[in-house]
């Protein structure tokens, strides 16, 4: 199956399943309510005694100006539902309601923003404000009306920083019959803030505007200054304050800027071999340095063969489709590149030699060893050789004049990745990268914090599209945001595919991984490093080798994203082997995986301090050949030899596999059999090797296996003979809902009070999973009853009845269109020219 199984799955999962807005993590900081509930009276009870941020209303298509004194509030339009800068909320209904308030409050305009209310279609409600500036603090100002009378006066309602009712800093609770409002104040640590509102008489709970201000705004306000530069018509002798007058390059702006300010790249291509972003002067957490598209996707950072990609580069005709160019020197070495891309949707693949280019075949295996016998590959790509580069395009056509891209590649004595990278950032703690095209690179982006503390770190990518990158992001930093970015090694599927249909369908991931100068070892993140704490989510990772690759990093959670195609794993906890430390309590939850070549997730190389780790909600379906007939799903083990690895709660989906683990001709010790936990998962396979010999199996169910009952049914589980038993909605267009004869129902295992988890010791903090804002990173503990808890409501939250419900979803939701939650980086969610609509909501709640 080609490209466009994504569009084909993921639309019949738009269709059908959740979207259950954030419901798990409480908000960044915790709030002060200073006032209310108090009754509105008049226009002079809106509170300015700060600077305004913004403003806004439900139900009207039009700004309402409304005079407070001597000065002026313009109340913004909200559309319920609506996602993006600068408020979202989490209302379903597309109609606010109206005639909500009946009083006077002496301003016409005033009783029209309290006229109307949005109403919540989930309790509890969410708001969230966006793009605040930590360190910052903010006041809030929340208005409520519904006055029509009858039985909704009797409906109530409060606002709270947490999703739990008692568990966090809550306003009294109060009638929504009488207008009134709230204030509450908090001191931002994250660039957004969410409030809950929970209904508590009749479920209801409403809304009907906002005031947020900010005490001293202009104490390190980001975006003091904006640069502007332009790869068409720029000069870099201008000052590049003024959008007409630009500069020409991003270094030059880099030496002018300090934090706070931002750079605005114009449309056009920047060609780059390597740029460093290091020690930006007062670049802080509370202070960053922005660098973005001015129109998201249209500024292309490239390290390509600049000639080569702009169609300027003069290539000679060899005979049988080939062509060949002297091959290109930096700083006066040759470049011998593995990647390219033609057309937006052809790898370029390089071959070892140009003999086996010709002949369309590679000798070599993985690990570098040569092969008597050849593995045939597809003849387009290209070779180096004295000091020439071959090529040939996937149609044979002439190369002159094309656009054809041609990565970095490999210095040929360099071999330091960061000398390698096109973009690498030191010690610029706070950058924020947005919207951004990254192309033809060996390595996108390299993030280096050598040093921890309370200014390091926290670096935020998002809305950004890698293609043809041999590795999206390396990350060494830590509490960063990667968000709604797009990482596709575009092509790569349909080169795989034609691969295996010259070699009888044989699908060798070895050979292809070792095919050319150094492997095709594509990953969209590279994420490791003695310290953690990233959060990793909304993202859409296809067609690479593998999608996230991680080593050394503790607390971090990965969740909203789909990975498609990704050949060898989706995920990867074993990057750090080399210094012996794969880190600890990674989650990877609510993500949906497509494709399943090999192992899921993958662990099977580290040292002694592994884990544990957790696998838990999530959908994982082989949706194509490869997918289907997988070799294995889980490749798997922990070296302490502990639950080191929990699988809770997931979907699988396969036709076939030899087994759920590598097996134990590979581990040979059966205690790492016993470091995995697999609890309350549905596992759907018409052919499994299941060995029997895992630490913790316990209600699980199989559809569809004619091996494993006995064990099934012995460890509290079953086992049913067709998908249909299963009690799925319509599990043919992947709606996994329960129906209400669903035998998973109530069937799972509640998990004991002292399953073991680890969670930060926050010390000054409190809660739980605020570690990405916090600072003291050394510090592991086992969970404390308070933490334990929150980790078993997060695992099985908002369960009904005696047990959980058994597989990711719990029966009797209603389902929204939009799980997993819409793509929305600049590749694929709005036409060019349109900001992208950002999902500010930290997590999914099943």
């Amino acid at each position: 199956m080609k490209k466009s199984i994504l569009s084909v799955v993921a639309m019949m999962f738009l269709a059908c399943l959740p979207l259950l807005l954030a419901n798990k993590t409480d908000a960044a900081s915790s709030v002060a309510w200073t006032t209310g509930p108090t009754p509105i009276t008049s226009v002079d009870d809106i509170d300015l005694s700060w600077d305004l941020v913004h403003a806004g209303s439900w139900g009207t298509d039009e700004d309402l100006t409304v005079t407070v004194g001597a000065e002026e509030i313009v109340f913004v339009p909200r559309t319920v539902g609506q996602a993006g800068n600068p408020v979202d909320l989490s209302a379903n209904r597309a109609d606010p309601v109206t005639d909500s308030f009946i009083g006077d409050t002496g301003a016409a305009n005033f009783n029209a923003v309290l006229d109307s209310f949005a109403y919540g279609g989930s309790n509890p409600n969410v708001l969230v404000f966006n793009d605040l500036t930590p360190g910052l603090t903010y006041r809030v100002q929340l208005f409520v009306s519904d006055e029509r009378g009858g039985a909704l006066s009797d409906r109530t309602q409060l606002f709270s920083d947490s999703d739990s009712l008692g568990e966090g800093s809550e306003t009294d609770i109060f009638a929504r019959g009488p207008a009134s409002f709230v204030i509450g104040e908090f001191t931002a640590d994250a660039t957004y803030q969410m409030f809950y509102i929970h209904g508590i008489e009749q479920d209801g709970n409403a809304l009907n505007a906002y005031v947020l201000s900010v005490e001293d705004p202009d104490l390190e306000t980001p975006g003091l200054s904006s640069f502007y530069v332009c790869p068409d018509h720029g000069d870099d002798a201008r000052a590049g304050t003024d959008r007409d007058q630009p500069l020409l390059t991003i270094e030059a702006a880099l030496e002018r800027v300090g934090g706070g300010d931002t750079i605005v790249l114009l449309p056009g291509t920047f060609y780059v071999d390597t740029m460093r972003i290091s020690d930006i002067p007062g670049a802080t957490i509370n202070n960053r340095l922005t660098i973005r598209a001015e129109t998201p996707g249209t500024a292309t950072i490239s390290q390509a063969w600049p000639e080569a990609a702009k169609g300027e580069l003069e290539w000679t005709h060899e005979g049988d489709d080939i062509y060949s160019a002297p091959q290109r020197e930096v700083d006066g070495e040759l470049i011998y590149s593995p990647i390219g891309g033609f057309r937006e949707d052809w790898i370029l693949v390089g071959h070892e030699d140009l003999e086996n280019f010709r002949n369309g075949v590679s000798r070599y295996g993985r690990g570098g060893e040569t092969r008597d016998e050849p593995f045939r590959i597809p003849e387009h790509g290209f070779a180096h050789e004295d000091g020439r580069i071959y090529l040939r395009l996937p149609d044979r056509s002439d190369p002159n004049g094309q656009r054809v891209v041609i990565g970095f590649g490999h210095f040929s004595e360099n071999s330091d990745l960061r000398d390698r990278a096109m973009l690498r950032v030191d010690n610029v703690p706070g950058l924020v990268i947005d919207g951004l095209r990254i192309e033809g690179a060996f390595l996108g982006m390299w993030f280096e914090s050598a040093a921890s503390g309370p200014n390091t770190g926290h670096n935020i990518v998002r809305n950004c599209l890698f293609e043809w990158t041999q590795r999206g992001i390396n990350n060494r930093s830590h509490a960063s945001i990667y968000e709604w970015n797009d990482f596709s090694y575009t092509g790569l599927r349909q080169w795989i595919d034609e691969a295996r249909g010259l070699n009888n369908n044989r699908f060798a991931t070895p050979e292809i991984f070792a095919v050319g100068y150094g492997p095709i070892w594509m990953f969209g993140m590279f994420i490791y490093g003695d310290r953690g704490n990233a959060e990793i989510r909304y993202n859409y990772i296809h067609q690479v080798w593998d999608g996230l690759h991680f080593g050394n990093m503790n607390d971090t959670h990965v969740y909203g994203n789909i990975l498609e195609d990704n050949i060898d794993n989706a995920i990867e906890i074993e990057a750090g082997r080399e210094s012996s430390r794969t880190g600890h309590n990674v989650h990877f939850y609510h993500n949906l995986v497509l494709g399943l070549a090999n192992g899921a997730v993958s662990q099977t190389k580290g040292g002694p301090n592994v884990g544990p780790h957790y696998i838990y909600r999530n959908v994982f379906i082989g949706h194509d050949d490869p997918g289907w007939f997988s070799w294995v799903f889980a490749k798997n083990r922990s070296h302490n030899r502990s639950k080191g690895l929990i699988y809770h709660h997931n979907l699988i989906w396969m036709r076939s596999s030899s087994g759920l683990y590598w097996g134990s001709g590979y581990w040979r010790e059966q205690e790492f059999h016993r470091s995995m936990d697999w609890r309350n998962n549905v596992m759907i396979f018409d052919r499994l090797n299941h060995e029997e010999t895992l630490g913790h199996f316990s209600h699980n169910v199989m559809a569809g296996d004619a091996g494993p009952k006995p064990h099934i049914q012995r460890t509290g589980g079953f086992y049913v003979e067709s998908l249909e038993a299963l009690g799925f909605r319509d599990p043919e267009n992947y709606d996994f809902t329960l129906t209400e004869d669903s035998p998973l129902i109530e069937a799972g295992q509640r998990l004991p009070d002292d399953f073991l988890i680890h969670v930060k010791d926050l010390e000054a903090r409190e809660g739980w999973r605020q570690a990405l804002f916090a600072y003291d990173l050394e510090v592991i503990r086992d969970a404390t009853v308070e933490g334990r808890e929150q980790f078993l409501a997060d695992i099985q939250r908002n369960t009904t009845g005696e047990a959980p419900d058994i597989g990711p979803f719990e029966f009797g939701r209603e389902m929204g269109p939009d799980w997993p939650r819409p793509r929305r980086s600049v590749y694929n969610a709005a036409p060019l020219g349109e900001a992208p609509v950002l999902e500010p909501f930290p997590h999914l709640e099943w």
